[in-house]
C-alpha cells in the first residue's frame, strides 16, 4: 500500500476514526496504532514484517534499559546500539543496492563485460565481484 494509492485513501480514515474512538485508553489506543502500522507495511510485502519488528522490538527495548539507567555512559551505548541496528536495517535495505551499483561501476571487474547481459541482482551482483578473485584462488 502507498501513501498515494486508493487503498491508503481508505485505509487512513478507517484508522483515524478508530484511534479517536479509542482514546479512553491510551494503552489500547497505541497497540492499535502500532497493529495497523504492521497491516499497513504488510500490505506493501509481509516478508518485510520482520524487519520493523526487529526495530520495533529494539526500539522498545532500549526505551525501557533508558528509563532504568542513570549512567550518563550507559545510557549513551544503548542509544548507541539502538541506532546502530536500526539504522543498520536501513542501510541494507534501502541503500545497499545503490552503493553495490556504484562501487560496480567505478572498480569492474575484470571480464565484466562478459557478465552484463544478465540481470542481476543484489545477490548476484555479490557473487560476480567475487568472481576474479575466484578465479585468482585456482
Amino acid at each position: 500500500m502507498l501513501f498515494n494509492s486508493i487503498d491508503f485513501a481508505v485505509f487512513m480514515p478507517i484508522v483515524f476514526c478508530i484511534y479517536w474512538a479509542l482514546s479512553k485508553n491510551v494503552k489500547i489506543q497505541n497497540l492499535f496504532l502500532l497493529a495497523a502500522s504492521y497491516f499497513f507495511y504488510a500490505w506493501w510485502d509481509w516478508r518485510f514484517l520482520s524487519l520493523i519488528l526487529i526495530c520495533s522490538l529494539t526500539n522498545y527495548g532500549a526505551g525501557l534499559l533508558l528509563m532504568k539507567n542513570e549512567k550518563a555512559r550507559a545510557r549513551k551505548t544503548i542509544l548507541t546500539l539502538c541506532c546502530v541496528v536500526c539504522f543498520g536495517i536501513l542501510g541494507v535495505f534501502k541503500y545497499y543496492d545503490f552503493f553495490a551499483t556504484q562501487l560496480i561501476s567505478i572498480l569492474p571487474p575484470p571480464h565484466f563485460a562478459e557478465y552484463q547481459a544478465i540481470t542481476l541482482s543484489s545477490a548476484g551482483r555479490d557473487f560476480i565481484l567475487h568472481i576474479p578473485y575466484i578465479k585468482l584462488y585456482h
